[in-house]
């Protein structure tokens, strides 16, 4: 009994750190991209879009997929160099702090933008 209550808690626990796609569709977060110098951005998500603006500005337009934990980018149209080859990133999302760390993208300018500080909640 004592063994299933534990094994039961931890599953709990290791299941609400994933992140889940409605926790990036309908979001809004702020912070820096480095491009090459910090500049302060917002990040929107709709539904499976990611705009991103400097101000009123829109910089890049992305589509975006969720599969786990990790985050799916693909350039629509924008700034970047970067062509249109999808890009995996490891998301996690702690106090209303969205952290992206890459795993796999041959755009470095994009690899190199997102701050390791991650990017505050704002919607």
């Amino acid at each position: 009994m004592r063994f299933l209550l534990t094994t039961i808690i931890a599953v709990s626990c290791l299941s609400t750190q994933v992140p889940k796609s409605e926790e990036l569709s309908n979001s809004k977060w702020s912070g820096t991209l480095n491009v090459p110098h910090a500049i302060a951005v917002e990040m929107e998500f709709k539904k499976d879009s990611l705009f991103t603006y400097m101000g009123e500005e829109l910089l890049e337009t992305n589509s975006f997929q969720i599969k786990g934990d990790t985050l799916v980018l693909q350039k629509l149209s924008g700034r970047s160099s970067c062509d249109l080859q999808p890009a995996n990133y490891k998301f996690i999302i702690k106090d209303d702090i969205l952290k992206i760390e890459a795993l796999n993208d041959e755009c470095s300018e994009r690899k190199d933008a997102f701050s390791p500080e991650g990017y505050k909640r704002i919607k």
